[in-house]
C-alpha cells in the first residue's frame, strides 16, 4: 500500500527514484545453505528490472544496490573459518564490509541529490 501511494506522488510530481536492496547472491546463487535468501534476492533483482522498464516513461528511475558479503552476526554463527577465508580471497578489496560502513555508504548515496544535466 505504501509503495502504491509513493508511486502516485512520484507520478504527480513528474518523477522520482526507487532504490531496492538486493545481493550478489541473486546473481551467483549464494551458497547451498542460503537457497531461500538467494532466491528472494533474485526476485528483488528481477522485480527491480521489471518495474524500471515500466516506470521509465513516468520519469521514475529504479535501481538496485547489490552489496557483497557484509560481516554480520549471521556469518559469525553460520560461516566456517575456512569458508570465510575463501570468500576473503575471492574479493578484490580483501573481504567483507562491516555493517555500519555498508549502511552508511548506501544511505549517503541514496540521499545525495543528482546534479542537473
Amino acid at each position: 500500500m505504501l509503495a502504491g501511494r509513493a508511486l502516485l506522488i512520484m507520478k504527480q510530481q513528474g518523477g522520482g527514484r526507487i532504490i531496492n536492496m538486493t545481493s550478489v547472491s541473486a546473481r551467483d546463487g549464494g551458497s547451498p545453505s542460503s537457497l531461500a535468501y538467494s532466491t528472494a534476492k533474485g526476485g528483488v533483482s528481477t522485480l527491480t528490472r521489471a518495474i524500471a522498464k515500466g516506470l521509465v516513461a513516468d520519469g521514475i528511475r529504479v535501481n538496485g544496490i547489490a552489496p557483497g558479503r557484509i560481516d554480520t552476526l549471521f556469518h559469525n554463527e553460520f560461516t566456517t573459518d575456512e569458508k570465510r577465508a575463501g570468500a576473503v580471497r575471492s574479493i578484490p578489496l580483501g573481504g567483507g564490509v562491516p555493517p555500519k560502513r555498508s549502511s552508511t555508504r548506501s544511505s549517503s548515496w541514496r540521499h545525495r541529490r543528482p546534479t542537473p544535466s
